[in-house]
């Protein structure tokens, strides 16, 4: 399991920014060194790429490509054609859904957008009806006049398949795994700071009288370890009401623990490094408008970037609920006092009951 001490780096921008592994070796016609050097990278690249997609690997947990030790196999169609069980290039287009479309910020939406073929196809520009290109006739070399599809038994092996492959890997970069949130039961690392008008301070109408009760309250207030199903990773809550009798000022903070999942942890590989974007989905709770009370650059329903967690190799992330405190005054971050206006009753309550955890791994090779 992972824990992590961490400042947060609120309202960091890093979409865009791609884990980078060495370019992959251009392929050199006839040169059965750089043929053997290129299959291995090939076969590390559908490997790595295997492994970090988990789901694959649980549906097809023997299919991971050796490297080879005679350039041989280089030069031999039925490597790239085939069978799923055996072709690199039909592997390729099982495994890129999979991964994160990383072309679209996720601070525009409220889903995680993967690749698919199509949009696969015009981030590589492996745009024809049929992907790769083949030639089956010698006199073709050179000209461009391709044939397209999986490779097959006979055709002519070129530069051309291993280009078309490299180039297909490289965009494959990202997956995402669901945010866990501690719940459900005491001690399961879920805290609370409770500055709440019903426990201490009078019903009036001086409205002085009850913001010092408050302020005293809060300040004196601590995080206290607490139980909710389902937990909330982040949430602030402010009330106020200026009806006749009944002044006063209420808040709550709440945090909890979150993590990945341990059912995930078994396949999830240790020989890789990754870094993993953190990303929130703040809401707003029932009729209560959506006010980004700590100025945080939230916006209601859309990701948020939280965090990012660099150099990890670990099975599991797991940051506590103390990470995850904000410790300011709501009322006074909502310019509430007896000086201003307010609406008879007013009460805002947004939290975080939802993220997810963009892992950007640090694949061996990638263009």
């Amino acid at each position: 399991m992972f824990r992590v001490s961490l400042v947060r780096t609120i309202g960091a921008v890093c979409v865009g920014l791609l884990s980078m592994g060495a370019a992959f070796t251009v392929p050199v016609a006839g040169d059965s060194s750089v043929s053997l050097i290129t299959v291995n990278e090939l076969h590390r690249a559908q490997r790595e790429r295997s492994e970090a997609q988990d789901a694959w690997r649980v549906m097809h947990p023997n299919y991971e490509k050796p490297d080879v030790v005679e350039g041989g196999e280089a030069h031999e169609a039925s490597e790239w054609g085939g069978p799923p069980s055996t072709a690199l290039q039909t592997n390729l287009l099982y495994l890129l859904t999979g991964f994160v479309n990383h072309s679209v910020a996720l601070t525009n939406t409220n889903t995680v957008v993967m690749w698919t073929v199509p949009a696969w196809q015009d981030e590589t520009g492996l745009t024809n009806n049929g992907i790769f290109r083949r030639l089956t006739n010698t006199a073709d070399i050179g000209t461009g006049n391709w044939s397209y599809g999986i490779a097959q038994e006979g055709d002519i092996v070129g530069t051309w398949i291993w280009e078309d492959l490299q180039v297909g890997y490289s965009p494959l970069k990202w997956t995402t795994l669901d945010m866990d949130v501690a719940s459900g039961y005491y001690g399961s690392d879920q805290q609370e700071r409770d500055a709440s008008e019903y426990n201490s301070y009078p019903y009036t109408d001086d409205c002085s009288e009850v913001w010092a009760a408050f302020e005293t309250e809060w300040d004196n207030d601590a995080w206290t370890l607490e139980s909710f199903s389902p937990g909330s990773a982040y949430s602030v809550w402010v009330s106020s009401c200026t009806a006749t009798n009944n002044e006063r000022f209420s808040a709550k903070r709440g945090a909890a623990a979150i993590f990945t999942s341990s059912s995930r942890s078994k396949y999830f590989p240790t020989n890789l490094s990754y870094s993993a974007d953190v990303y929130w989905l703040p809401k707003h709770v029932s009729t209560s408008p959506f006010i980004d009370i700590d100025s945080n650059g939230m916006v209601d329903d859309k990701y948020w970037l939280y965090t990012n967690l660099v150099s990890l190799t670990t099975n599991r992330i797991y940051l506590a609920a103390n990470t995850n405190r904000w410790s300011q005054n709501p009322v006074e971050l909502m310019g509430w006092d007896c000086g201003e206006s307010i609406d008879p009753e007013t009460n805002v309550y947004i939290r975080v009951r939802d993220g997810r955890f963009i892992l950007k791994w640090d694949f061996s090779n990638s263009d």
